[in-house]
């Protein structure tokens, strides 16, 4: 449910910057590909890696983003993940 989330602040949010359309581009991959695999409570390490660079990046130009990647990593940590 919250990557679903993270993919649709995504879609919302606009970035003005190459670098940051890139790692969305990157990130939103990642996203859809775990969850049509079906297996969100099974995320592999590339995604959980690309959340944690998502957040150092973004922490500044966009904090609710920002927010919602730090849930997922919490939820993913509380997993074991």
């Amino acid at each position: 449910k919250l990557l679903l989330e993270l993919r649709k602040q995504l879609d919302e949010t606009e970035f003005t910057k190459q670098e940051a359309k890139e790692k969305v581009l990157k990130l939103a991959e990642l996203i859809d590909q775990t969850v049509e695999r079906g297996e969100a409570d099974r995320v592999d390490h590339e995604l959980n890696k690309v959340l944690q660079e998502s957040v150092l990046y973004f922490e500044v130009s966009h904090p609710t983003l920002t927010a919602t990647i730090n849930n997922i990593i919490n939820t993913l940590n509380s997993m074991g993940i």
